[in-house]
């Protein structure tokens, strides 16, 4: 019953900040992307067809249809968005219950009524469908763990490949544990050193290049590109896609872009990308209201890091499953600092991830009452 009533005063709530953001004032703090989206989706809705696309262009197509069919008042819209937070916030409570964590509800609210949620995800926004999409996905890949039902992995990767339809970095995501999956899950005890190690390397080679293949094919596909300039290691179309991304005015924009000029670059620079897109801003660059918020969320990621840090070390329970979610937040995190020059940008594409800070956190209150008790 406390559980339902988390749930109603939550979407209540959500509703609420969709109504300011459609009919009162914009919230977002996103304005060009959403902004961007609706203007093109009536676009597509007036004279569009369907076309094969990914990445923003099928968001476009997808909002497009949706105006065409239905309605252009964006907090109709917007319920879509509601929607898919809820969803998000039921298979997160599905991750606890089977890492055992009690006492769900008020975690479920945390990831609900999130600040930046409630601005940025009560709007037209991809955000929502991207935090589901991982959400499902990462829940059917820890039930596989658990039960090794293969109907789990089989349905988590499906998942992830229809979230890749929605953002270039989710198939890129998408690919990657696909390798990590042909190497994660063994039976071997001197599995490095085995053969078993070395066929599975060509399986992973072999997907990695029938995957790029199968995109170069359809490189005519709009949305394409940035994804197959990611797997290709099209060195100069990565680049201009950092310097333009490093080289707008903007307030919150960090000198951290990934440096694809070389393959020891990308190394190099790598640390650092991700160093700025977790910790920014750092305290001397707080100069606004806004600028303390996102320093408490970074603040938020190393506790939550911290909390990940001391039940992986101290106990052999659930260590199989957090180092999948850690895999999971780790892959995410890689490939959003890569194309991240702007910590308010990475304000948002973090909430993707923050709920597997709450279930670290989580995990580790319970690790920590268990002990009280004893």
């Amino acid at each position: 019953m406390k559980k339902l009533a988390i749930y109603i005063f939550s979407i209540l709530v959500l509703e609420v900040f969709a109504f300011i953001n459609a009919y009162v004032v914009n919230l977002k703090g996103a304005s060009v992307d959403a902004e961007r989206f609706m203007v093109l989706a009536e676009q597509w809705a007036q004279s569009g067809s369907l076309e094969i696309v990914v990445d923003s262009e099928f968001y476009i197509q997808f909002l497009g249809i949706l105006i065409r069919y239905l309605t252009a008042d964006e907090f109709i819209l917007s319920q879509i968005s509601v929607l898919y937070i809820v969803l998000s916030a039921v298979f997160v409570d599905k991750i606890l219950k089977l890492l055992t964590v009690k006492n769900t509800e008020w975690y479920l609210l945390l990831i609900m009524l999130w600040p930046s949620m409630l601005t940025r995800g009560t709007t037209t926004m991809r955000e929502p469908i991207l935090i589901a999409a991982l959400c499902a996905f990462t829940y059917y890949l820890l039930r596989y763990s658990k039960t090794r039902d293969i109907n789990a992995l089989f349905t988590a990767l499906i998942i992830i490949f229809m979230g890749a339809f929605f953002h270039k970095a989710y198939a890129v995501f998408a690919v990657g544990f696909l390798v990590f999956t042909v190497f994660a899950f063994r039976t071997e005890t001197n599995f490095y050193t085995s053969k078993l190690f070395v066929y599975k390397g060509v399986v992973s080679f072999f997907i990695v290049v029938s995957v790029v293949f199968v995109l170069t094919s359809l490189s005519s596909v709009k949305g394409l590109q940035p994804l197959i300039a990611s797997l290709t290691g099209d060195q100069e179309y990565l680049q201009q896609v950092v310097d333009y991304k490093s080289g707008r005015d903007f307030r919150t924009t960090y000198d951290a872009g990934l440096d694809f000029s070389s393959v020891w670059a990308i190394s190099y620079s790598l640390p650092k990308s991700v160093l700025f897109y977790i910790y920014k801003p750092f305290a001397w660059d707080v100069t606004k209201a806004i600028d303390i918020y996102a320093f408490l969320e970074s603040q938020f990621r190393i506790i939550g890091l911290y909390c990940f840090w001391r039940i992986y070390k101290k106990t052999n329970e659930n260590k199989k499953e957090l180092l999948l979610l850690a895999a999971v937040l780790g892959l995410m995190t890689l490939i959003w600092a890569a194309g991240t020059s702007n910590y308010g940008t990475a304000s948002r594409h973090h909430l993707t991830t923050n709920w597997i800070y709450i279930v670290f956190i989580a995990e580790f209150l319970r690790r920590t009452k268990l002990v009280w008790r004893k």
